[in-house]
């Protein structure tokens, strides 16, 4: 079965000499057969903001600053000019606010879906080394939550660590980055626009019937699939739309729940199963984040066939990163394009 995947898809002396110090302690230390499923057509590539009313200029912000982005507080004791960016998500609100950090990590380079050209940025690695860091000199650290901040959190340099679980808390999270980095006109425009696409997409769907959906993508283990819930970042995104989300985290059973399932499935919307569940639950459409591979390893499998999307060719094969490892506002918006159109393409065909 193949399937065709979408195309588009800068501290005053003193502080500076605290984090030098600082830094050369911590270096020193670290040295010791079923139908073809109809394609998505692409989307037109993204602006850094879609379109909107022009934003009225933000105060100057105030500082110190004490912030939480839903890990704690962070006191920031001058305006940030030295921001160094961390994941996927910390790069998305950057990108969204116009911010350009002095450096940044993010698998696989900057996404072309984000729109921007970085010229002055550093591209680190993916995780970065401590050097690599220390030689930024940066001011302000945005940090995928999930990342393992240890050794950064000795530089004292504030970290701002963000990961978002819900389209809400994305948002929310641009709001808080906003608010640092004086762009918080930028952010409300951004929130804005999208509010504003979601109700329109939402009246157009209007009653539409319900289809069940859900999404998966390669599991830790040959016949394991991981399983995005209704509860996950990408779940709420595509309930927003009015499916049937047919992997409910409400309705797994205790057999679902063993092992470190349990934890997965509440804390981050996800769970690893094998292919008798998504057979269980019977999708009519299913969205897959991963490779063409991926769904001929499927297919090698009988029952894959038995399945409603794969018999009714509604099987859409989409980007990983944009879909559930970004999980940023410019992410979000860009989903929500693809998405509707797969699952209403009389009334959104492009």
């Amino acid at each position: 079965m193949h399937v065709t995947e979408p195309r588009h898809q800068r501290g005053r002396a003193a502080r500076g000499f605290a984090f030098a110090a600082a830094a050369a302690m911590l270096v020193a230390a670290c040295s010791s057969s079923s139908p073809t499923p109809t394609p998505v057509p692409p989307t037109a590539a993204p602006t850094t903001a879609p379109e909107s009313a022009a934003p009225t200029t933000a105060p100057a912000p105030t500082f110190p600053m004490t912030v939480d982005a839903g890990s704690g507080s962070v006191t920031i004791e001058a305006a940030p000019q030295r921001i160094y960016a961390w994941g996927f998500q910390p790069v998305d609100e950057l990108a969204v606010l116009g911010v350009e950090p002095v450096g940044y990590s993010s698998r696989g380079g900057l996404a072309p879906y984000l729109g921007v050209s970085w010229a002055n940025a550093k591209e680190l690695g993916e995780p970065p080394s401590l050097e690599e860091v220390v030689a930024l000199n940066p001011d302000l650290i945005i940090s995928d939550n999930s990342n393992d901040n240890t050794a950064l959190e000795g530089l004292g340099v504030p970290i701002l660590k963000i990961r978002a679980n819900s389209v809400k808390e994305a948002f929310d999270q641009l709001g808080v980055i906003g608010e640092i980095t004086g762009k918080s006109d930028v952010a409300k425009t951004f929130t804005d626009a999208y509010e504003t696409e979601l109700a329109d997409t939402q009246a157009k769907i209007g009653a539409q019937p319900s289809i069940s959906t859900a999404i998966v993508y390669p599991g830790v283990e040959p016949g394991i699939l991981g399983m995005w819930l209704d509860n996950s970042f990408i779940g709420t995104l595509i309930v927003s739309l009015g499916p049937d989300y047919a992997l409910k985290q409400s309705e797994l059973s205790a057999t679902d729940l063993e092992g470190t399932n349990g934890d997965r499935a509440s804390s981050l919307g996800l769970v690893q199963l094998g292919l008798e569940k998504l057979v269980a639950v019977n999708p009519d459409t299913l969205f897959v984040l991963g490779t063409q591979d991926f769904i001929d390893s499927l297919g090698a499998n009988p029952a894959w066939a038995s399945i409603n999307a794969v018999k009714n060719g509604r099987v859409y094969l989409f980007d990983r990163n944009l879909w559930s490892r970004d999980r940023g506002p410019m992410a979000a918006k860009l989903v929500i394009e693809q998405a509707r159109h797969a699952l209403y393409p009389d009334i959104f065909p492009n």
